[in-house]
């Protein structure tokens, strides 16, 4: 008996010594995340780093398309998706964290050589509008029928589509969609339309309702909003500027 209850102890001690795995998937989104390096990096992994290492839980990033992510979270394959928008169609499967962790603003680009074709928003009745599939942008836009769109797979395609005049307008974030466009050197070919959506894009943490860590969600919460306050995300966001 007391060698039963010498092991259970062990068993105990050691369990909770062991970090739990939280299992993210990720996609090229600069600069919030670089996945073509040796190393995945930008602003939502140095947060994510930063959470995990307050959960005591161990970080795994898996390289998933953005499309497939949506469905590994659906079945449970994997724990997290991060830079997501929160919308009714997937709050079936996902839950988000909040507070949200970063706040960007939709806008609309259009190629230097064209006139400013977007001063409203029904002006996007007239052109074909380029976007990435399976993103949410704002309402009325994202469930709008009437609209023209083209989607594709990434927003390195809608820029350089932009830039050989495949598209009049593409639709995208201000802080990432900027970032590419001056990496790429495509700031002599687009600018920003006239017309901007007055809505805030809210980046969260997306936890797939099949996950263990749903349990977790208030934790997560409170480390998310201490990093928040702390101004962390902010020296994230001119590390990578």
């Amino acid at each position: 008996m007391k060698n039963f209850t010498i092991l259970l102890i062990v068993l105990i001690f050691t369990k909770t010594l062991i970090a739990k795995d939280f299992t993210i998937g990720v996609a090229t989104w600069v600069p919030f995340l670089f996945t073509e390096t040796k190393e995945v990096k930008g602003i939502s992994i140095d947060y994510v780093k930063e959470l995990t290492k307050r959960m005591n839980v161990n970080l795994v990033i898996k390289k998933v398309p953005w499309a497939r992510s949506l469905k590994m979270l659906k079945q449970g394959k994997l724990d997290a998706v991060v830079n997501m928008v929160e919308t009714e169609q997937r709050k079936e499967y996902i839950t988000f964290t909040s507070p949200p962790y970063a706040k960007l603003t939709t806008r609309f680009y259009i190629h230097k050589d064209n006139t400013d074709l977007i001063k409203k928003y029904t002006d996007l009745y007239k052109y074909r509008i380029g976007f990435v599939r399976n993103s949410a942008y704002f309402e009325p836009f994202n469930s709008d029928e009437k609209i023209n769109k083209y989607g594709v797979n990434t927003e390195s395609q809608l820029l350089a589509m932009l830039v050989k005049k495949r598209f009049e307008v593409i639709i995208g974030t201000d802080i990432q969609v900027d970032y590419e466009i001056a990496q790429k050197g495509y700031k002599p070919f687009i600018t920003k339309a006239s017309y901007m959506p007055s809505n805030d894009v809210l980046i969260r943490i997306g936890i797939s309702n099949k996950s263990p860590f749903i349990k977790d969600l208030k934790t997560i919460n409170k480390y998310t909003k201490e990093i928040v306050q702390e101004g962390l995300i902010e020296v994230y966001k001119e590390k990578y500027r």
